[in-house]
Order: C-alpha cells, then structure tokens, then sequence
C-alpha cells in the first residue's frame, strides 16, 4: 500500500497537481489478485461540499465525482480510472478524513 500511495504522489506531481491535493486510489482484492473495484478516496481531511455522482452512473478516468471544501477552497476529487459508480460513501455536508472513501466503483 505504500509503495501504491508512493507512486500515486509521483504521478500527481508529474501531472502538475498539487500533492496535497492528489487523489489516491486503491484497489480491493479478489482472492487470485483479480481486481474487483476501485475506490476513490479523499486525499486530505474537508467536508463534501457537493457529490456528482449517483450510484449506477458510469465515469470516465478524470471526471469529477466529489467536489470537497477545505479551507475556503473547493478541491475537486477525480477518478483514476473510468468504470461504473456502485456506491456513494459520503453525502453533502458530511465531514472526511484523509484517505476515507468517497466512492466505489466498478471496471
């Protein structure tokens, strides 16, 4: 997991995104290694000012799903990797932790 959160930080810089502000994905486990769904987490501490997504609705690798507000500012969350939204883990106005689960999703 730290190697992922290692890599993740590299990527976000080389992109030109703040690092504080990436967005970390990991990947849950099927028995053989199979990756079974994605999850979107937060990558600092905020409240969910706005949630754009809704369960069954399908995204594509760098849309917006979750707009957070930390300090005043509006950090927009994107996901990764495109697949189909299964499940919305926090609403609107609800406060989150650095690298709590904002949305799970499905290739």
């Amino acid at each position: 997991m730290i190697r992922d959160l290692s890599k993740t930080c590299k990527t976000a810089r080389r992109e030109g995104l703040s690092s504080r502000l990436f967005l970390i994905i990991a990947r849950s486990r099927k028995k053989g290694g199979e990756s079974s769904m994605a999850e979107v987490k937060a990558s600092m501490g905020g409240t969910v000012w706005k949630v754009l997504v809704k369960p069954g609705d399908v995204v594509e690798a760098g849309q917006d799903v979750v707009i957070l507000e930390s300090m005043k500012m509006e950090i927009p969350v994107t996901a990764e990797s495109g697949g189909k939204v299964v499940e919305v883990c926090k609403g609107e106005g609800e406060f989150v932790q650095e690298e709590e689960t904002l949305v799970r999703l499905e290739p």
